[in-house]
């Protein structure tokens, strides 16, 4: 399983979600050869590869990165800058004790937006988006200020990666792979543009 990640230089959410395209045809061609390919859209709009359904792809932008993830077995990845703590979104999709250990972290908003990441990678692997009751998915991290930690959580059959970027970003992934190697692969722009001529 392999994650591709890209700074972006525009930042319209039209540019972003082009990078993220651009980033996902880098993905399968470096990684399974493919150069042409359709995208088709779940039930609850999650791309996958019409003539390749054996590899399981996922995208992901935010205002200045995008991330894509490649692989053989289910997955789900998020990446958003730290933002601020919503606290409506923390009544609706988090549990008590996730909402203790934003309130009581050295850094809240960090700790918010890393458990945030998590419950969307993970919505995202299987399928249903934020349809899915947010609150059966619990999480928690030992330090959440650190930048590696250990994940803990309540669901089973899935793996969770999580990296905090430059103070700034945060990029989690979920696999059904138990303990998967993951590799986050940093590409430029221009490296993009080169490998579309």
């Amino acid at each position: 399983m392999t994650l591709y990640a890209c700074f972006l230089r525009e930042r319209s959410p039209k540019m972003q979600h082009e990078a993220a395209h651009r980033l996902l045809s880098f993905a399968l061609k470096r990684e399974y050869g493919i150069e042409h390919y359709t995208l088709g859209k779940g039930s609850h709009g999650k791309p996958f590869i019409e003539s390749r359904t054996d590899i399981k792809i996922n995208l992901s932008h935010c205002s200045a990165l995008t991330v894509c993830a490649v692989g053989e077995s289910a997955l789900g990845v998020d990446c958003e800058g730290i933002r601020d703590v919503r606290s409506g979104v923390v009544r609706r999709a988090f549990t008590e004790s996730e909402a203790l250990e934003i309130e009581h972290s050295a850094n809240p908003d960090l700790c918010f937006t890393r458990l945030w990441t998590l419950k969307e990678a993970f919505v995202k692997a299987i399928g249903t988006g934020v349809s899915y009751p947010m609150k059966n998915a619990a999480f928690s991290i030992a330090d959440s200020s650190a930048i590696y930690n250990t994940i803990y959580t309540n669901i089973t059959g899935a793996f969770f990666s999580q990296w905090v970027i430059q103070d700034k970003y945060i990029i989690s992934l979920c696999a059904a792979a138990p303990e998967c190697d993951t590799s986050l692969i940093f590409v430029s722009e221009n490296a993009l543009d080169t490998a579309q001529k």
